[in-house]
């Protein structure tokens, strides 16, 4: 959730090139509810349908074999993790703004970080190549 919040804290705004972070977020908590059993309202329980071949695909829709009450709990679930992490995103860079900010221009001059560069901006070190200003 990393790249919507920087957006939002940055830009105030949300644009469609951090949607990879929310399907990704979303299929994460998909699975810790529905195949790990991470869910205090659910319990440990496998809910998640069966994989069938994209090459059978028939059209039909891929629903489990639960109740529409419990789809909802687990949309619901679903939905408070992504809201949890994002905030706790949102909060982590919120705090270490300058560092973001450091980052995102290094970013803009050489389109790639290398291990070296993160480790020198956590470190309130200016990178070789970023001006101090």
């Amino acid at each position: 959730m990393g790249g919507r919040a920087a957006e939002e804290i940055i830009f105030s705004d949300i644009s469609t090139g951090a949607h990879n972070d929310l399907a990704r977020a979303t299929d994460i908590a998909k699975s810790m509810i529905m195949e790990y059993g991470m869910s205090e309202d659910l319990g440990q329980v496998y809910m998640a349908a069966e994989k069938r071949s994209q090459f059978l695909d028939l059209g039909l829709k891929e629903g489990g074999d639960y109740s529409e009450a419990t789809a909802e709990i687990i949309d619901k679930e679903i939905r408070g993790i992504i809201a949890r992490e994002y905030s706790r995103a949102l909060e982590i860079l919120r705090g270490k703004k300058d560092i973001l900010v450091k980052g995102a221009k290094l970013l803009l001059e050489k389109e790639k970080i290398d291990g070296d560069e993160i480790r020198a901006l956590m470190s309130n070190i200016t990178p070789p190549g970023l001006p101090l200003h």
